[in-house]
């Protein structure tokens, strides 16, 4: 059907299309990326305590926010600062 439908597209151009495609039908939390963010997210939340379980479940509330508004710019910049933020709590508690 696409195929019908397309002029000047090899079928590298239109498989490239349909991939691209496939990402805007994917909730942002189901993207590979997120998931792992929101697993480590939950990992630390049991690692910490006191203050710092405070901040790591703020961090969540954030990133599901940000992941509930589906745009990608803001989600890309949140997982960012918060994957720093947490590489320094990791760092706390492993070592």
């Amino acid at each position: 059907m696409i195929r019908d439908n397309v002029v000047g597209l090899s079928d590298a151009d239109i498989k490239y299309k349909l991939k691209a495609m496939q990402k805007l039908k994917l909730h942002p939390r189901e993207d590979e990326e997120n998931t792992a963010l929101l697993a480590r997210i939950k990992r630390l939340y049991e690692m910490a305590s006191g203050d710092d379980r405070t901040m790591v479940q703020n961090l969540l509330v954030e990133f599901e926010t940000a992941l509930t508004k589906q745009d990608p710019d803001l989600i890309e910049t949140t997982r960012g600062e918060i994957s720093e933020i947490l590489n320094r709590i990791d760092d706390y508690y492993v070592s």
